[in-house]
């Protein structure tokens, strides 16, 4: 079995660039959590892509969150320390003003020489969370709903009515994101793909220094939009709902438990109006068809990758984040690569959990998935 420790110590003869140094990419799936197939989480679900990258690098299957909140998870990850320490425990505070001196993932790459680039949904995404400072260049999240998005939350999204159909799921005057459906226009629209077309682009150009590009994919955080057939892979009739144990939070402390209630009603009406289980079992349905559209976009941002003139000489990270929904299987190995950015010759973790590792057939490419 290769650790973590022989996995890095090989990492500088398996991906070296032109200058010694290794170009990466930085895959982030929002909400994925363990529901792909590499590791088991739900079964049937339909994510080949994803199952290929982990075949061929290194998947760390036993590694958790910071938070099982957005904002926090994220922080944690990209500066390598606690919530307990940076004090972040919500989505509604900026880490800037809390860590002012803090030198994230994407500086330390900066500081050493790399050129850095990002889209999408990498820090959080409301406006704030990624000032200038962190990117040469960046992309900003583009959203699915522009027309329900907060002008003073996003101040660069163009809003527009809402479509005809919304909202999609049927419930009147159901709050905020928590929809789900087919939107009226082509798969091109869509923000994750958006970011990933920005990205191909970006590996298609000629760079002169190595580079670090991260690519953050929205979905399957709701709201859950996708197009019709992501929804034919998974018939209704062949969805398994989630079991839930009426005493599942007896164990959990008083801050989980105010986690867990937090939108709870959102949940309650779902079920009340017969959108859960029955013969309309849509929203577990909805949920696989978002986790099997976010394998699509990776694969397409891990296809151009193998075009690009730079295959021999990557690094590839993924790990696939928590958002509010479970506390389960987050990659806190990045904090390797942000210890050691300049020569990757890091041989320790420290401050990540004890992980249970199997090795693929390259240690070029890599999957932090969990």
């Amino acid at each position: 079995m290769m650790t973590r420790r022989d996995f890095l110590a090989a990492a500088p003869a398996a991906a070296l660039a032109k200058d010694g140094r290794p170009n990466v990419l930085f895959l982030s799936v929002d909400d994925m959590n363990d529901w792909v197939g590499c590791l088991g989480g739900y079964p049937g679900v339909q994510t080949p892509n994803i199952d290929r990258l982990a075949h061929r690098g290194v998947l760390f299957s036993n590694a958790h969150c910071a938070s099982p909140l957005c904002n926090p998870s994220r922080t944690a990850l990209l500066t390598g320390l606690r919530s307990s320490t940076t004090g972040i425990y919500n989505n509604d505070q900026y880490w800037r003003p809390a860590l002012p001196d803090v030198v994230t993932l994407p500086q330390y790459f900066m500081r050493n020489g790399y050129h850095v680039a990002g889209a999408g949904k990498v820090f959080h995404h409301t406006a704030g969370f990624n000032p200038p400072d962190q990117w040469h260049e960046f992309q900003l999240q583009e959203f699915d709903d522009p027309w329900y998005r907060r002008p003073e939350w996003y101040p660069w999204n163009k809003k527009i009515p809402a479509p005809k159909g919304h909202p999609f799921n049927g419930l009147n005057d159901f709050p905020g994101e928590f929809d789900w459906g087919v939107l009226p226009w082509g798969e091109e629209r869509y923000g994750d793909t958006r970011a990933v077309e920005w990205a191909s682009k970006f590996l298609e150009r000629k760079h002169e220094k190595p580079f670090f590009m991260a690519v953050g994919l929205w979905h399957p955080h709701i709201p859950m939009f996708a197009p019709q057939n992501y929804f034919d892979l998974y018939p209704e009739n062949k969805v398994r709902l989630p079991e839930l144990p009426e005493n599942d939070l007896d164990d959990v402390p008083a801050m989980g438990q105010k986690f867990a209630a937090f939108r709870r009603s959102e949940h309650e009406r779902i079920v009340r109006e017969g959108k859960w289980k029955g013969r309309y079992p849509r929203l577990p349905g909805e949920h696989l068809v978002r986790r099997c559209h976010g394998g699509q976009y990776r694969h397409r941002s891990g296809t151009q990758l193998a075009r690009a003139q730079y295959d021999p000489c990557f690094l590839v990270r993924q790990w696939l984040a928590p958002g509010r929904e479970a506390a389960l299987a987050q990659v806190h190995a990045l904090a390797a690569i942000h210890a050691r950015a300049a020569d990757f010759r890091g041989t320790g973790l420290e401050g990540s959990g004890q992980g249970t590792e199997t090795a693929g057939q390259s240690a070029g490419s890599v999957s932090d998935s969990g």
